[in-house]
């Protein structure tokens, strides 16, 4: 059961990376987005989406240490992580509108 908690703290590890990526990635198109040349500022995209992102190894790390001394953390860790996973894709997908023009 311990295995549980290493994958959550390499996933948490994994994800960090990924968010840091896309947050410091600039004009750069990192995310495939419908229109691309509709999106104002991709640099404030990126930003947006990479704090986001950041979120999900904010709540993995601390389940993933816990369940080390308790398996069961880390079992509830990996479904509350897969559920945040989950919320921050919408939340992202969703705000990317904010940042098209209506041309």
């Amino acid at each position: 059961m311990v295995a549980i908690s290493v994958v959550l703290l390499l996933f948490s590890g994994l994800m960090l990376v990924i968010g840091l990526a896309v947050r410091f990635s600039g004009r750069s198109t990192v995310f495939i987005v419908h229109e691309p040349e509709k999106v104002r500022d991709m640099a404030a995209l990126n930003r947006y989406a990479g704090n986001r992102l950041l979120l999900v190894p904010l709540v993995g790390f601390p389940f993933g240490v816990q369940g080390l001394g308790a398996p069961v953390v880390g079992l509830l860790g990996g479904f509350v992580t897969g559920l945040a996973l989950v919320a921050v894709l919408i939340w992202v997908s969703v705000g990317v509108e904010r940042f098209k023009d209506a041309r």
